[in-house]
């Protein structure tokens, strides 16, 4: 027989448990950032987690009030917008006492802050902005997100001196506009020793912001102990991201802009050297790449060597078309196994880079691929291991070509046993009449699949 044992008899530390528990699945989700996990929201109380266990009975408000862990999550809401300035006055005090009461109960435990500015870009509301509410726990805070419309916003945090944040293990900071010259005077992160993940964003396409970067040089940041970076504030030059890249030597994700135009803030001298000599990055395993050219993107390849390389992405969005060519003389140089490939693709033969590729798992190349590209994907001679498949032809013969390749692998040859998990392919056509014959092989692929005993795959094929 079983017995339920009341909660009232529950040691207090499990009990804490189980709030911490419960705590982790209260998740935030923030449309820029994703999943943050679970928070205490400020200046909202109500319906916050920790706020409600403390109602329950007493001793839920005790356990509540003395488990550090269900307070040093800070998520804190400061628009202004929905305020006219008597509100704002009125709002700054009551917020900054909850701030020091959340952070009480957490005890010594590293903090996390997330904080959502939508403020005027004014003076005044920059003065008696949320820094006043971060600034007395720098020292604590383990990870910190901003998201802020202006980077007046974020200049008295990033102007502390070196040392101030020394527990900081990951920053993110979004500005809409006007990052730049606040990132000229930046001196927080220079003694941050624990910093390993640093993301500096603007939501505004580079182009909106200046050309002439201070950074990667002017910005005081430990690069060589960084594991983790996002630089998209603004175009920094092929060079420039060669000489960021060579002081990054435990870099493992790294997400860049870079443009052939951009004003490059290294010396003739360097320059030199580095046309002498490649970048050797051992431990980067994925690269981001948004480069405004072909151009910029085939000058920073040709110099830098990433053997631990398996994940190349390109941001939707980004119009530039990479070279095979200079694809597979990267690839090949480096000796490294690329897994996944996201990219735009060129003109050019995309056999050769197939080729390459043989370790690949997912693929997506967004260019229309020739008959020939379709029907080794198909038979799989290149890249065994492929699972994920997205890519676009430019008729509908060269689609069916491709369907009657997967099909002779799913039934003609089982002993292939494919093991494709995804596949989209979309017929860009430009006249309405090849609909008919499009949707006779979207009929056969309907076929096949109500037919394919094998693992679970997912088929999609478009007309666009």
């Amino acid at each position: 027989m079983y017995t339920f044992t009341s909660q009232s008899t529950l040691p207090p530390e499990l009990l804490a448990k189980i709030f911490v528990h419960c705590f982790r699945g209260d998740e935030y989700v923030d449309e820029h950032s994703g999943n943050i996990g679970p928070a205490v929201e400020l200046p909202r109380l109500a319906g916050s987690l920790p706020w409600t266990l403390g109602h329950i009975c007493s001793r839920w408000r005790y356990v509540a009030l003395h488990e550090p862990r269900l307070w040093n999550r800070i998520f804190i809401d400061y628009n202004f917008y929905a305020h006219d300035m008597d509100e704002f006055e009125k709002l700054v005090q009551p917020l900054s006492r909850m701030m020091e009461l959340v952070v009480s109960r957490s005890a010594r435990v590293p903090l996390t802050i997330f904080i959502r500015s939508a403020m005027e870009d004014d003076e005044l509301y920059s003065q008696r902005s949320f820094q006043s509410l971060i600034r007395p726990y720098l020292e604590r805070i383990a990870h910190l997100d901003l998201f802020v419309t202006s980077a007046l916003h974020v200049v008295d945090f990033l102007r502390q001196p070196s040392g101030t944040a020394q527990a900081l293990e990951s920053a993110t900071i979004m500005v809409i506009q006007n990052i730049d010259s606040a990132l000229r005077s930046a001196g927080v992160f220079e003694g941050a020793l624990a910093l390993r993940r640093l993301t500096l964003y603007g939501l505004y396409p580079p182009l909106a912001v200046p050309r002439s970067s201070a950074l990667p040089g002017d910005f005081k940041v430990p690069w060589s102990q960084l594991t983790h970076l996002t630089l998209t504030v603004g175009y920094i030059s092929p060079v420039a991201a060669h000489d960021l890249l060579a002081k990054c030597h435990n870099l493992r994700v790294c997400h860049i802009s870079i443009s052939d135009s951009a004003v490059s803030h290294t010396t003739p001298r360097s320059v030199h050297v580095r046309n002498c000599s490649l970048i050797m990055v051992p431990q980067l395993q994925q690269l981001i790449l948004d480069p405004e050219t072909a151009t910029a993107a085939s000058e920073f390849f040709q110099a830098v060597l990433c053997p631990s390389l398996n994940s190349l992405i390109q941001p939707i969005g980004v119009l530039a078309r990479l070279s095979y060519s200079v694809l597979s003389s990267f690839i090949l140089r480096s000796h490294c196994e690329l897994l996944e490939l996201d990219i735009n693709g060129c003109d050019e033969d995309v056999v050769p880079l197939l080729e390459v590729l043989c370790h690949l798992k997912k693929m997506r190349i967004c260019e229309l691929l020739p008959s020939r590209a379709v029907e080794h994907i198909a038979a799989r001679r290149f890249n065994p291991a492929l699972q994920v498949i997205d890519f676009g032809v430019e008729s509908v013969d060269i689609l069916a070509k491709f369907v009657d390749g997967l099909e002779d692998a799913l039934f003609a040859t089982p002993e292939k046993q494919p093991i494709f998990k995804e596949i989209t392919v979309t017929v860009v056509a430009g006249f309405a009449s090849v609909e008919d014959a499009f949707l006779v092989q979207k009929a056969r692929c309907d076929d096949f699949m109500e037919r394919w005993q094998g693992e679970e795959m997912k088929l999609k094929v478009n007309l666009d």
